[in-house]
């Protein structure tokens, strides 16, 4: 599966095989004068530390202490509030989305009132440019040819 993802750079390869260690006796120093441990045992020691279901976990429940209590920092919010804040937060955002909405809406709308009364100007003004010019020929008719 981790090849078909691409993250077989960090698969182990089948044919390497690493010496046994003893890693499962306990985590023994590589060097008495480096005073370090194997990298196996490290993996093991942090598997063991994650991975340990006899022992509860020390980390203390959120709603246990008081707001006041806990050093939030300037934009901290307690994680009791977060889904209200949250919920407060897509409210507003959806009621100004809408605001944003209904102006483009009546932004269009009067755009559209204008190209139809542009159209109806122009109508009208051909309209009466032609009785112009029809009341000016009779005219000229009139006067050069009726006499």
């Amino acid at each position: 599966m981790a090849r078909v993802f691409g993250l077989d750079n960090n698969m182990p390869d089948n044919t390497e095989r690493r010496p046994k260690s003893k890693i499962f006796r306990s985590a023994t120093p590589v060097g008495k004068e480096k005073n370090f441990y194997s990298e196996g045992d490290l993996k093991l020691a942090k598997v063991r530390l994650l991975d340990n279901g006899v022992t509860a976990r020390a980390a203390p429940p959120t709603d246990h202490y008081d707001t006041l209590e806990k050093d939030l920092g300037y934009d901290s919010v307690p994680e009791r509030d977060v889904s209200a804040l949250l919920l407060e937060e897509v409210k507003v955002i959806k009621e100004l989305l809408m605001r944003e909405q209904e102006k483009r809406q009546s932004e269009v709308e009067r755009d559209k009132y204008l190209r139809e009364w542009r159209v109806i100007a122009c109508i009208t003004d051909r309209v009466f440019f032609v009785l112009y010019v029809a009341i000016n020929v009779v005219t000229i008719v009139v006067l050069f040819c009726g006499t």
